[in-house]
């Protein structure tokens, strides 16, 4: 169950954004198909070829809810590169889809692990079944048109115009709801490995600190 809740919120608050960038993307930055397929499509097929390697091995180490909070967390904060947008700059699309599907690779294979360890092989395929009704419900759909709705209103109330539209306000809204539900609900789960998501991340800045030692 606290794994069903915390993924449903992910979903809600992921496709909050998520579903509107790529318009976003065409109409108000101006860039064209070939721009979102290059620095979107491909840039993130690249980034998750490279990471879901590390990322299964850091889950056999680190375990999968040190995984969970630590890729979720990196993801939740991709968006906000999209504060950075300005019509014909490409550069917040390429971070926000490179470094988002390094840490998204390893959120979603943790939540593939967590729904194959926590249910039994009897079991599994019923609650697979109604974990994927409810996240696409509750989650997806819900937070699509959730986020419609807020694009109305903010554009009737004429709150954010300029520089910081209502576009960029329904990014900071998602990513702020995506970061809240991480912290809250992923350490209320249950970790199968005896290190913690610190180890994880002492893990992945080691090599760094080994470069700026030498240097």
């Amino acid at each position: 169950m606290r794994f069903t809740l915390f993924w449903t919120c992910w979903c809600f608050t992921a496709n909050m954004s998520g579903t509107y960038m790529s318009p976003y993307s065409m109409n108000v930055m101006r860039l064209t198909f070939t721009d979102i397929m290059l620095f979107g499509t491909v840039a993130s097929c690249v980034a998750a070829i490279f990471t879901l390697r590390r990322w299964g091995s850091a889950m056999y180490h680190f375990g999968s809810q040190s995984v969970m909070l630590v890729s979720c967390l990196g993801a939740a904060v991709t968006p906000l590169a999209y504060l950075l947008s300005s019509p014909g700059n490409i550069w917040p699309t390429l971070l926000h889809n490179f470094f988002g599907a390094m840490f998204w690779s390893g959120s979603n294979l943790s939540a593939n692990n967590m729904q194959l360890s926590i249910s039994s092989p009897e079991t599994r395929p019923s609650y697979i079944a109604v974990f994927s009704c409810i996240t696409a419900l509750l989650g997806t759909t819900l937070g699509s048109l959730t986020a419609g709705a807020l694009l109305n209103l903010f554009g009737s109330s004429g709150l954010f115009t300029g520089s910081f539209d209502r576009y960029k306000m329904l990014f900071l809204t998602a990513s702020t709801l995506r970061i809240a539900s991480v912290l809250i609900l992923v350490p209320r789960m249950q970790n199968d490995r005896d290190a913690g998501a610190s180890d994880l991340v002492r893990s992945i800045l080691s090599p760094i600190r080994r470069i700026l030692r030498v240097r």
